[in-house]
């Protein structure tokens, strides 16, 4: 009976083990997902979009050049940076911006080193134009953060016709931008 009663022993002690080692490990999982996703909330980019001037190229022909500088006021660096862009004579809201992807997704630029905290990148983007009627201009950004996490920022941004425009150059008058969380959850409402 002794060894029985050793053998039933340690049997249970091996199954209290795997249980309590098991309820443990899912403990761990569960916190580290938790501290994934404060270290996601805490710790990621944030672009400011900054000095933004259309110069038209007219009378030559019906372009206009876009300068911009970008901005990354957030807390962590970005790295694997793209932005796409396209140009509407309409005025277009989000949900038609997701839409029209696979228009937008052919007009890319890849910044070629990490954009730290703090640091700027200048751009310049051109476009065909009706210098007649105003320009919203989209910029979709795509970016990575803390090693493996993939985000979006997108702006648009409306410009004005020729004969506002001062020596050919010409101020945004009219900006919005949609961060990831907007554009996750208008994502998920149009099912796409």
């Amino acid at each position: 009976y002794a060894t029985w009663t050793i053998a039933i022993t340690t049997i249970g002690g091996i199954i209290l083990s795997t249980i309590f080692t098991r309820r443990a490990l899912n403990e761990s999982r569960r916190t580290n997902h938790l501290m994934a996703l404060e270290l996601k909330t805490k710790f990621r980019p944030n672009f400011e979009i900054s000095v933004l001037t259309l110069k038209y190229n007219l009378p030559y022909n019906k372009t206009a050049n876009l300068s911009f500088q970008f901005t990354n006021k957030g807390s962590t660096s970005a790295s694997n940076i793209s932005f796409y862009y396209n140009m509407y004579s309409n005025e277009i809201e989000l949900s038609s911006i997701l839409k029209d992807w696979s228009t937008i997704e052919h007009n890319v630029k890849k910044i070629p080193s990490t954009l730290e905290f703090g640091q700027y990148h200048w751009e310049y983007i051109g476009f065909k134009v009706d210098p007649t009627k105003d320009s919203w201009i989209v910029i979709w950004f795509k970016y990575e953060y803390l090693g493996d996490i993939r985000e979006e920022y997108i702006v648009r941004i409306q410009f004005g016709t020729f004969s506002e425009a001062v020596n050919q150059m010409l101020p945004s008058k009219g900006f919005a931008s949609f961060n990831n969380d907007i554009i996750q959850a208008e994502r998920k409402r149009l099912e796409l």
